[in-house]
């Protein structure tokens, strides 16, 4: 859904973190998700100079605007996009789901209420968010209870749960959000499920 124009004219960019691409398979190589805190010496010299007459008033906010700001801020949230120079924030898996529900009362609140264009919003936003959320935050977290990465253990319960995470998040999104969105979430499910299978000896 976001441009490069777009992430530019947000002073954001998209940083893409997910450890498995569209068709559900592990990138061999995956950034660490570990990050430094901010120090409040940098906090202080990132924030934006406070407003004057001469910048003129504020920008109108329409709908579509809005919506992409909803989406910003779960992938903020999700961990998957940053402030321009900047590494992206520890994931926030609460708020980026409070976020997705945002959207999906809002999908349903404006429903016959919207343009042909303002409908179009909801599958790409929820899409993008969805795809953050279950292939950034819990396929990760299955595959490390899953005890695949060297050095984890097998942790069947914590397996279990993030597993049912992700089969929770498509069903919740599976008729609103773009298609190919869905099946890149159906297939890392089917993949760990698999997987689950494997490690538990049938």
């Amino acid at each position: 859904m976001t441009s490069d124009g777009d992430e530019g004219s947000r002073g954001f960019k998209v940083v893409d973190r997910r450890p498995f691409d569209q068709e559900g398979r592990e990138k061999p190589d995956v950034p660490d998700r570990e990050h430094p805190p901010v120090e409040p010496a940098e906090q202080a010299q990132s924030e934006p100079a406070t407003e004057t007459a001469a910048d003129g008033p504020p920008q109108h906010l329409d709908f579509a605007s809005f919506v992409k700001s909803l989406l910003a801020a779960g992938l903020f949230q999700a961990g998957v996009l940053a402030e321009e120079g900047k590494e992206p924030p520890p994931p926030d898996p609460a708020g980026a789901l409070q976020t997705m529900d945002t959207l999906l009362l809002l999908h349903d609140k404006t429903r016959g209420n919207l343009d042909a264009d303002e409908e179009k919003l909801f599958p790409d936003a929820i899409g993008e968010l969805s795809a953050a959320v279950g292939l950034h935050l819990f396929a990760p977290a299955a595959v490390h209870a899953l005890g695949i990465e060297e050095g984890a253990e097998f942790d069947p319960n914590g397996a279990r749960s993030m597993i049912d995470h992700l089969a929770e998040l498509i069903g919740r999104v599976r008729d609103v959000a773009r298609p190919d969105a869905v099946s890149a979430l159906e297939q890392t499910l089917t993949e760990l499920r698999l997987r689950f299978v494997q490690r538990s000896g049938g």
